[in-house]
């Protein structure tokens, strides 16, 4: 990233090299001031000339201090931020030992660099602005708190006794803003909140630190949404209190008010504003309750389809026919619930009030770069409010003119990115004119012709700028692929697409950093993957030379003087972007780019000739089944909408363990010890959808190549949705998938280093928690027992001396085998990831790093194989095998086994001692999928643990040999 962010530096750089020639001209002057003086010395008397000496020189320069800041302004306004970098800093060296003067011109370099998108920088010229702190920008974003937090209240109490000062005060509300988009939020508020009081004696200012706080608090909402108990969620909707508690309208504004210290902050903005602050606050308002709105639809709507889901798995016992009438008492409120959850929404903003105040003060603004931007913001949040309920606030032909006279005012200050903005936001209102089918009449022509027009004329702009745009590019040249796309030019949308990746490759570090990107990743980031993925396996895609499209340094692990490392064909390219996408998405979990590996990958295929990868993939009208093997790529498609899918594998995993959304679920009917029949029932309704998820991925057609080929290993990289079921447990009508096959679950077709696991080499490191989970001390005696017979090293921790502490000591006798059997949550919220030690503490992912993978390991001492044997996905999360994932990454074993649900721990026993038998017992020689494979099927073959609850959450991730 750092690197990346360099190479457009330099660019800038060369435009600051003017600097220079400015320190040129001031020894010009200071040479002509010396003549001046010796030719005065010879006429006047001395005093006389040093008089005049020195009242000439201070006048002179402090003139031409104030032409050069005001050349910056004008820079700045029209959108020239590298060169008003670079005034703003000749005018701040112009000043001298003027300090004040000097540091607004500091901090105007700083904003200058923060619109170019240099944010290390400008937050390092903040400080330089500040004064000497004893802290570096970098340590001040640094993500280890524990190290840095007493520098960081240090730096606060210093800012604190320095903000009295106008210069001061704007400084920090730049900072602060700075923080919140690298994601320190808790910083970026101590900084805001002293910029506010600071400010009492300065209106304006006050109103501009109001407005940074409302966008601060909007962050902070973003983040707590995502992190909210998805029960707390169906609770509200269907005005529900949480069992046992009687805070129910506490529950509610947990839930509705995630927002409501924005809204606060953006009406206290309005009052003694600049207008174009006001109009600000108001359009931050305006899209955020359109926000709120468009998510609480999505909500509703998904609870009432998973209502009508379950109605149609009821069968005729009466727990049935109890839960169809719950169902039924809660369909029948849904209306009024969400007419309730609309009115609470128009208590905190109505939209129809404030879309003609906005329209008013628009009016009333002068022209600008500042009312160009806040027109063009205005017609995309209309665009949305039309997408989203369906209404004519405005006529398209108005948002049509809004925009027209954003172009025209951008044009007239020459402001080259306002006019490309201004135009990317038209060529999507044309777009939208426009349906989702094949044959368009000519009108829909026509509008997609202006809508390609206005897009590569945008792209161009920003083509044009001297300023780091891939950010806002990448978007564009999506946009452009969408409309090519519909205009049925492929082979232009995909070079489109292509360029749309390469830029996102190329961001990889950029994109984390920015905490606005980490939010919508979903929204903006993620469909380019698909959409691109969408057009590679189309059929006509074949006639096309598809080897252009891909850069080779997008290729992970490529060689690039090897071309035979370079993809070949569309279902290769697609596998690859799909692989980008996974890291994209893990990248995002972490908030920071994964770290690259450091040896050379291997291809599956060159590892295993009896393994086949598979590649299911979810787009908008189809599911994609890319299977690879032998070097080899075929797509199984299969036409269903993504609803479908999503819907299905929903339902599957409720069945079986999600207890929050699903009362009959099988880890519900054990847990309350309901009869056996109740789970036979269970497992029929679960045996139903399991065989449907089966034919989607693999077919007939593919289940008889794999036996053809004899296909042993089955390696997926699973699209995110399909994360949350248990792939072993997928049932084709006679057998499970993990009767015929080993089962494993990768990032991608490269695994770093694979090699065997030989007994003889085994040391291993077991701890565990056996005061809450009783049978767990069964299972590290039986681990013990196992590794006194291979007299191999055996370390154990258990109970209240399993603590960081004594883990980290233990894990410097370099252990491969890892085995932790104690409590454990995955989720898509890191900071909800972690597993429980012995002493009631929590190891959280991003501390495995540095406990099970210090820096200072030798490299080929790494983890082999790291068992978690007693953790579960978070219910409710879409996304929580993310934190799988993450954990595989973070723990640097080459080999996972981990758990999607919390199975019971006798059942868990039994399974881990098969487990390690398989994998030590010297005739068998088994590998890691195998001895998981038999210890798997050791269960589902006897009676006590037959039902998939019991052996199928056991995954395997990374290598298998």
């Amino acid at each position: 990233m750092a690197r990346k962010r360099s190479i457009f530096f330099r660019a800038v750089q060369s435009i600051l090299k003017n600097r220079f020639r400015y320190q040129h001209r001031q020894k010009l002057v200071a040479l002509f001031l010396a003549l001046l003086t010796l030719i005065f010395s010879l006429i006047v008397p001395a005093i006389k000339v040093v008089a005049f000496e020195s009242k000439l020189q201070p006048t002179f320069i402090t003139s031409n201090a104030l032409e050069l800041e005001q050349q910056g302004k004008d820079y700045y306004d029209a959108g020239r931020f590298a060169e008003a970098a670079e005034t703003w800093q000749q005018a701040a060296d112009a000043y001298g030992k003027n300090e004040d003067d000097k540091n607004k011109n500091l901090i105007n370099k700083a904003k200058a660099l923060q619109s170019l998108g240099l944010y290390p920088e400008a937050c390092s010229q903040l400080l330089q602005a500040f004064g000497k702190f004893n802290l570096t920008c970098q340590e001040l974003i640094n993500k280890d708190k524990d190290k840095d937090e007493e520098k960081n209240q240090n730096f606060i109490k210093d800012i604190s006794s320095k903000s009295n000062v106008l210069n001061q005060i704007i400084g920090l509300r730049l900072l602060g803003e700075i923080l919140q988009r690298f994601g320190e939020l808790d910083l970026s508020q101590q900084v805001l909140e002293i910029s506010l009081q600071a400010s009492k004696e300065y209106p304006q200012q006050k109103s501009a630190s109001q407005l940074a706080l409302g966008n601060l608090e909007r962050a902070i909402g973003n983040k707590n949404r995502d992190e909210l108990d998805y029960k707390k969620i169906l609770y509200t909707i269907e005005e529900k209190c949480e069992p046992e508690s009687n805070k129910c309208e506490e529950q509610k504004e947990e839930v509705l008010g995630l927002y409501n210290q924005a809204f606060q902050h953006y009406e206290a903005a309005k009052p003694q504003a600049l207008l174009i602050t006001q109009i600000q606050a108001e359009l931050n308002q305006l899209s955020l309750r359109i926000e709120m709105q468009a998510w609480w639809d999505e909500q509703i709507e998904k609870h009432q389809d998973l209502l009508h889901r379950q109605i149609k798995q009821l069968d005729t016992s009466e727990q049935s026919k109890q839960r169809l009438g719950d169902i039924q008492k809660i369909l029948v409120n849904l209306p009024e619930n969400k007419n309730y959850i609309q009115e609470k929404l128009n208590t905190i903003v109505k939209v129809e009030d404030l879309l003609p105040k906005i329209k008013s003060h628009l009016g009333n603004l002068s022209q600008s770069r500042e009312k160009v931007y806040a027109q063009i913001n205005f017609t995309h949040n209309l665009i949305n409010l039309k997408n989203n309920t369906n209404k004519d606030y405005f006529s398209q032909q108005k948002i049509a003119k809004f925009l027209f006279d954003a172009i025209q005012e951008a044009r007239n200050l020459k402001d080259k990115q306002a006019e490309a903005a201004a135009l990317s936001n038209l060529a999507r209102l044309y777009e939208l004119q426009v349906p989702d089918r094949e044959k368009l009449t000519k009108q829909e022509q026509l509008y997609l012709a202006q809508a390609k027009s206005f897009t590569q004329e945008a792209i161009k702009l920003y083509a044009d700028i001297n300023v780091d745009n891939r950010q806002i590019l990448y978007r564009q040249r999506s946009q452009l692929g969408r409309i090519l796309k519909a205009q049925g030019d492929i082979k232009a949308a995909l070079a489109s697409y292509a360029e749309a990746w390469n830029i996102l490759q190329s961001l990889r570090g950029d994109l984390v950093t920015n905490a606005d990107n980490q939010f919508a990743f979903r929204q903006d980031v993620e469909p380019v993957y698909r959409e691109f993925i969408d057009l590679l396996v189309q059929a006509e895609i074949n006639k096309i030379d598809v080897e252009k499209l891909v850069l080779l340094n997008n290729i992970p692990g490529a060689n690039k003087s090897a071309k035979d490392e370079t993809p070949k064909n569309p279902l290769d390219i697609a596998r690859l972007v799909m692989e980008s996408l996974q890291l994209a998405e893990l990248d995002n979990f972490f908030q920071e780019p994964c770290s690259p590996a450091i040896a050379k990958p291997v291809q599956i295929d060159k590892i295993d000739k009896s393994t086949a990868v598979i590649y299911p993939i979810i787009l908008e009208n189809s599911l994609e089944v890319i299977v690879s093997r032998s070097g080899q790529s075929h797509n199984y498609p299969k036409k269903i909408s993504k609803k479908e899918v999503r819907n299905t594998l929903e339902d599957f995993a409720n069945l079986i363990y999600n207890d929050k959304v699903e009362p009959n679920s099988a880890i519900n009917i054990v847990r309350t010890g309901n009869p056996k029949s109740e789970l036979n029932s269970n497992k029929a309704k679960i045996l139903q959808l399991s065989q449907k998820i089966y034919n989607w991925l693999i077919p007939l057609k593919l289940k008889q190549q794999l036996i053809k080929e004899n296909i042993k290993t089955l390696v997926f990289v699973l699209d995110r949705p399909f994360q949350k079921i248990p792939i072993a447990a997928l049932y084709d009508g006679k057998n499970y998938l993990v009767e015929k096959y080993n089962i494993v679950l990768n990032l991608g077709q490269q695994l770093i280093q694979p090699k065997p696991l030989e007994q003889k080499n085994f040391r291993i490191l077991a701890a565990g928690v056996s005061e809450e989970l009783e049978k767990v001390g069964t299972e590290l005696d039986m681990i013990e027992e196992i590794s006194n017979s291979l007299r191999v090293p055996y370390k154990e921790l258990r109970n209240g001396n399993f603590n960081k502490k004594n883990l980290k000591e233990k894990i410097q006798s370099y252990p491969n085998v890892v085995h932790l059997a104690t409590h454990g949550v995955f989720s898509s919220n890191r900071k909800q990831t972690f597993i429980m030690t012995g002493d009631n503490d929590r190891i959280y992912i991003d501390e495995f790093r540095n406990l099970l993978n210090p820096k200072d390991t030798i490299r080929n001492r790494n983890i082999e194989l790291l068992v978690l044997s007693a953790c579960q996905t978070a219910s409710g999360d879409e996304r929580a095998a993310l934190g799988i994932a993450g954990v595989v990454l973070r723990s640097g074993a080459n080999s996972t086994i981990a758990t999607l649900w919390n199975v019971s721990d006798a059942a868990t026993a039994v399974l881990m001692e098969e487990f390690y038998k398989n994998l030590t017992n010297r005739d068998k020689k088994m590998n890691r999928a195998e001895a998981l494979r038999s210890a798997q099927i050791s269960l589902l073959k006897g009676d006590e643990y037959n039902h998939p609850l019991y052996w199928a959450p056991f995954i395997l991730a990374g290598n298998w040999i």
